[in-house]
């Protein structure tokens, strides 16, 4: 299991930071930059490591701050089939980063233990309205991910009817089929359900390297291409 780090003061003064905004827009350059940052790929492997090794979810919050700084909170650990932000088992303790990064607009991550199978939302997961990435870290190593956003929807009722739809459609296409392995036929297939119920959405790939991971260059049209998108802070 990786190792837990624990934070390290810094010895140097420390920097005060601008009030923290209610929301702010990120452009598709903005996203390419956010998902090719070593911030993000350092969080996703350390937390992708610890579901392959222990078939526990695993996620952290990466926070925006005003000057397009990124910041990474806890990476946690949860059940085999959920995990909440706020208090589960710390795998690398931000500090004080994790509160900042409550108080700034930030974006969820967190994979799935299967290694080979839906890569999908589960019904807790489409009930986020800011752009999310559920993620999947494969037996060899790589790691894909799929964005999703909700749209404006009327109600939470709507929402909830969207959602047990989709569900329902997952349902009926693959698992009642007997298709448990995730294809690319399928993840075509996923994505026009989603789409069709509401949920602007992508899956991007990170190829695993000797030293580290990066996007794949269809990956990153995709992130360009995403749209703009719109992030409040939630803890």
């Amino acid at each position: 299991m990786p190792e837990k780090f624990e934070s390290q003061k810094s010895e140097t003064p420390e920097v005060e930071r601008e009030q923290a905004p209610e929301a702010v827009e990120l452009s598709g350059k903005d996203l390419v930059k956010l998902f090719s940052s070593n911030e993000l790929k350092g969080a996703l492997k350390i937390a992708g490591e610890t579901t392959a090794i222990t078939g526990r979810e695993t996620g952290f919050r990466l926070a925006i701050l005003p000057n397009k700084q990124l910041l990474v909170g806890n990476i946690v650990a949860g059940s085999s089939e959920a995990i909440r932000y706020d208090y589960q088992d710390i795998i690398k303790d931000a500090g004080e980063d994790d509160i900042e990064s409550e108080q700034h607009p930030n974006i969820r991550f967190h994979f799935h233990p299967e290694a080979d199978g839906i890569l999908m939302p589960s019904a807790g997961d489409m009930e986020e309205s800011d752009l999310q990435g559920v993620c999947q870290i494969k037996e060899n190593g790589d790691i894909d991910i799929l964005l999703l956003q909700s749209e404006n929807f009327v109600s939470r009722g709507e929402l909830i009817e969207n959602i047990e739809l989709f569900h329902s459609e997952v349902d009926q296409k693959f698992r009642e089929g007997g298709f448990l392995k995730r294809t690319d036929y399928m993840d075509m297939e996923l994505a026009k359900i989603l789409e069709s119920n509401g949920f602007n959405n992508c899956f991007i790939a990170y190829k695993k390297r000797n030293d580290g991971y990066a996007l794949t260059r269809v990956a990153m049209e995709k992130i360009k291409n995403f749209g703009k998108v719109k992030l409040t802070a939630k803890n």
